[in-house]
């Protein structure tokens, strides 16, 4: 196995929660949005120049990515992932 892969496998169990069952759909979700946050650890900063803001649609929260200056068309990216633990 590749030691990139080993390193990342380790955090991930060193991070994980304990084996334990969970009561409640409450402290289910508390857990789960905790996990999700850690991985944004893995992840680099964006490239300079990249400016990055939270809007709101609606009932829905985005997450804008757009460079610092210039104008470029629009890509939209809908991803269902984050619904499940409630954030972008």
């Amino acid at each position: 196995m590749n030691g990139q892969v080993r390193t990342i496998l380790d955090m991930l169990a060193r991070w994980a929660p304990k084996k334990e069952a969970i009561p409640n759909d409450t402290l289910w979700l508390s857990e789960f949005r905790y996990q999700t946050d850690l991985l944004r650890h893995l992840s680099g900063w964006p490239e300079p120049g990249v400016e990055i803001s939270h809007r709101l649609c609606g009932s829905v929260v985005v997450r804008l990515y757009r460079p610092c200056e210039g104008r470029l068309p629009l890509l939209l990216h809908m991803h269902g992932g984050g619904g499940v633990a409630g954030s972008v």
